[in-house]
């Protein structure tokens, strides 16, 4: 039985390894979404397309497009794994990526638009050419740039765990640092959370 709300999701993939990553890190939220995966064929993907005419080309991309759109789709959710039964879309269009993915976005209301990236710096950043970019910058709802982890750069806190009983909390920490961390359980079913002064 498939799990059913309002949710949408739209993802971009664009048949490389980082729009698999994108993919993936869709799938992860779409168990209660209905998923919409898109794929752009740009006008100069369509010069690599056999055919004498744009119609010729046109067509052999809508014939060989959208099961390999749908192969990506399970290769994502098999790596995954765990995954419920979702209702999946998938959509080849042509022109501007951005623009696509974002009017697929308009066209079902969706609630989040999410594209892979590598974690590069500065102008080669965004594999998917200036999309993940375009779509931050011009998107009408949450965009999410998925990016591989990898904290392998970057120093740990000397203490990551909350202060203990009885230790202030305001307290300079010896590296010059301050900070304030609670761990506790929330109850969204009951409204109800273990923590003094909290009530919503």
């Amino acid at each position: 039985m498939s799990t059913r709300t309002d949710h949408v999701i739209v993802a971009g993939d664009d048949f490389t390894e980082t729009g698999l990553f994108g993919l993936r890190e869709a799938l992860r939220r779409a168990p209660f979404a209905h998923m919409h995966v898109v794929h752009v064929v740009t006008d100069a993907d369509l010069t690599q397309v056999p055919g004498q005419t744009l119609l010729e080309r046109q067509s052999h991309v809508l014939e060989t497009l959208p099961s390999k759109l749908w192969d990506r789709v399970g290769i994502a959710g098999n790596e995954i794994g765990g995954l419920p039964e979702l209702e999946v879309s998938v959509h080849v269009r042509f022109g501007v990526p951005s623009k696509s993915i974002l009017q697929v976005a308009a066209d079902y209301d969706a609630d989040m638009i999410v594209v892979g990236t590598h974690a590069r710096r500065g102008v080669e950043r965004f594999v998917l050419g200036s999309v993940a970019e375009a779509l931050v910058r011009s998107g009408r709802c949450p965009v999410l740039v998925a990016v591989p982890k990898d904290y392998s750069h970057i120093r740990l806190s000397d203490r990551p765990e909350p202060g203990r009983p009885g230790e202030d909390l305001h307290a300079q920490r010896p590296d010059g640092a301050q900070w304030y961390e609670s761990t506790q359980t929330v109850s969204w079913t009951t409204r109800d959370v273990d923590a003094v002064g909290v009530d919503f």
